[in-house]
């Protein structure tokens, strides 16, 4: 089946070898990215701290890639910089597995993480856990726009835990001009789909341009937790991209267009 259907993601692209970019053109989509999110690393000579004395926490709790961004830089050798070497013992509970990729890779930590794509996924696995350590008290890193689930359960288990703001979030400088050209550009194929990413994303793009999506016929999230927030926010969603990733979104997309 020929495709001439354009796909618009609401995300940055990457400079060198754009894995969205390379995973729809196996299905000649026509790829449009608007960069909606930027953020801002906190807290990093807090966490300094932190890391120069003994952990006075069990585990630790990475909840997005940018707290895993935080940490890096945290973690960067200096001369006024000391790690206690009992922080690479800490258990370790991560929400996504884009993010445990990323906290992987830091080769710091040396326990093997236990990994969910949902905090309502990660938080029964995590309670039972966490209550047979002899150290029961959590390092919770998150976000200034993080989703209450895992504090709500780590309270209602009695279980102690420090919050950690690892960045704020804020829109990207250019998504209002972004938006208002897709808009007015005349003659332009209308795209097909319109993919998002966050939550945050979502209401970001819905506060400057909410009649613009309106001519978009198909809306896809890539998880349930950015789906949930869109039917929330009164949009009708299409599709949920089965895991958090370009291959899987990219087939999902496809399938539903009856290319595969």
């Amino acid at each position: 089946m020929v495709n001439n259907n354009s796909v618009l993601l609401f995300k940055g692209k990457e400079e060198n070898n754009d894995e969205y970019q390379i995973q729809f053109e196996k299905y000649n989509y026509s790829l449009q990215f608007i960069p909606v999110l930027d953020s801002t690393s906190e807290s990093i000579s807090f966490i300094q701290e932190l890391l120069s004395k003994p952990p006075v926490h069990g585990s630790v709790i990475f909840t997005s890639q940018r707290s895993v961004d935080t940490w890096r830089q945290a973690i960067q050798p200096s001369s006024h910089n000391t790690i206690h070497s009992q922080w690479r013992s800490l258990r370790l509970f991560i929400v996504g597995s884009k993010t445990a990729e990323k906290v992987i890779a830091l080769d710091f930590f040396n326990h093997a993480p236990i990994v969910h794509e949902r905090a309502v996924q990660l938080a029964p696995e995590m309670i039972p856990i966490i209550q047979q350590l002899e150290n029961k008290s959590v390092l919770f890193l998150a976000g200034d726009k993080r989703l209450n689930e895992l504090p709500t359960r780590l309270k209602e288990a009695d279980i102690s835990y420090q919050e950690v703001r690892t960045y704020c979030t804020c829109p990207h400088a250019e998504l209002t001009q972004r938006l208002n050209e897709q808009t007015i550009q005349e003659g332009k194929k209308q795209e097909e789909w319109a993919v998002f990413f966050s939550p945050s994303g979502v209401n970001y793009v819905l506060e400057r341009n909410h009649a613009f999506l309106e001519s978009i016929p198909k809306l896809a999230a890539i998880g349930e937790t950015t789906a949930d927030h869109m039917i929330k926010c009164g949009l009708k969603v299409t599709l949920i991209s089965p895991k958090p990733r370009a291959t899987e979104l990219a087939i999902a997309l496809a399938s539903y267009d009856g290319i595969l």
